[in-house]
């Protein structure tokens, strides 16, 4: 409802801005729109501007709104970088276990279903814990995930 909500208040704050750009012929009025609403953004009006509008009516919201591109590309790269890191780290974890080994006896069952452990695939734990992988996901989905989160991961399968 709220999305809904946003997406009215664009469009309702558009055809004020293009009415004030095409009838008005005021293309400042339209670009004070752009620091009276947090809805708005300069890329939004500019296919209203006619064909040889002065960039000086605008330049200061085109520069605005490139800064705020550029501060969202650096969260980005941060974020990227933060992946990258915990990729490496996570591939390096892989490689000092891939020579560790568990004993599975045939009476171990799994931890959240109780059945025999070997009727399936497992994950087991260097504590002993061992697991399904189906029972294992699950509950990892119901416990530690959204349901945004939970929806991104069924539709990826």
């Amino acid at each position: 409802e709220a999305q809904g909500s946003d997406e009215l208040r664009h469009r309702l704050w558009l055809s004020i801005a293009r009415y004030v750009i095409e009838e008005e012929k005021d293309v400042k009025k339209a670009i004070a729109f752009i620091g009276e609403t947090d809805i708005l953004k300069v890329e939004d009006i500019l296919p209203f501007f006619p064909d040889f509008a002065l960039i000086d009516d605008f330049k200061e919201a085109i520069c605005s709104s490139l800064e705020d591109y550029h501060r969202h590309i650096e969260d980005l790269k941060r974020g990227m970088e933060e992946a990258t890191r915990s990729a490496e780290l996570i591939r390096k974890d892989m490689n000092e276990l891939r020579g560790r080994f568990g004993i599975v006896r045939s009476q171990h069952e799994c931890e959240w279903c109780r059945t025999p452990v070997l009727s399936a695939g497992l994950y087991l734990f260097p504590c002993g814990h061992a697991f399904h992988i189906d029972c294992q996901e699950r509950h990892m989905m119901r416990e530690h995930l959204s349901d945004a989160e939970r929806r991104r991961v069924r539709s990826s399968h």
